[in-house]
C-alpha cells in the first residue's frame, strides 16, 4: 500500500488490513519519509518519520521489518534512505530478510528514478 501518507486516520486501513490478511499472510506499506515542511507534497495529510511509522504500525502487527529505499522529492533531488517499506508479519512466522522484501516491493510497485 502507497497511500498511508493520504490517509486522516491511517489506524482504520491498518485494522482492515490486519482483519482480511490470513495467517501467515504479509502486508507490504510503503510512503515517502519526512525531511521538512518544504518537501511534503500537498496531496499528504501526513509524513511520517521511521520511529513514527514504526509505533503506528506495530499497533497491528506484530513483527515489522524497514527497508530505506531511494526517493525522489519535490526538489527534485534524490534522497537515498527516504522511501520506508515496511513488512508486517504475524506473529510466529519466520522472517524475511530485507533484500527479499526490496524484492517484493520493486515487483509490485516499481519507481524510475530518472
Amino acid at each position: 500500500m502507497d497511500v498511508i501518507e493520504h490517509l486522516p486516520d491511517p489506524g482504520i486501513m491498518l485494522q482492515r488490513m490486519h482483519s482480511v490478511l490470513r495467517v501467515g499472510g504479509k502486508a507490504i506499506i510503503g510512503t515517502p519519509l519526512f525531511i521538512n515542511r518544504d518537501l511534503v507534497s500537498p496531496y499528504h495529510v501526513r509524513e511520517f518519520n521511521v520511529d513514527e511509522l514504526t509505533t503506528l504500525v506495530q499497533g497491528y502487527f506484530c513483527d515489522l521489518q524497514v527497508a530505506l529505499l531511494p526517493e525522489r522529492r519535490l526538489d527534485g533531488i534524490v534522497y537515498q534512505n527516504n522511501f520506508c517499506e515496511n513488512l508486517t508479519l504475524e506473529v510466529g512466522l519466520a522472517n524475511v530478510s530485507s533484500e527479499e522484501l526490496k524484492n517484493a516491493f520493486t515487483a509490485l510497485h516499481s519507481r524510475p528514478l530518472v
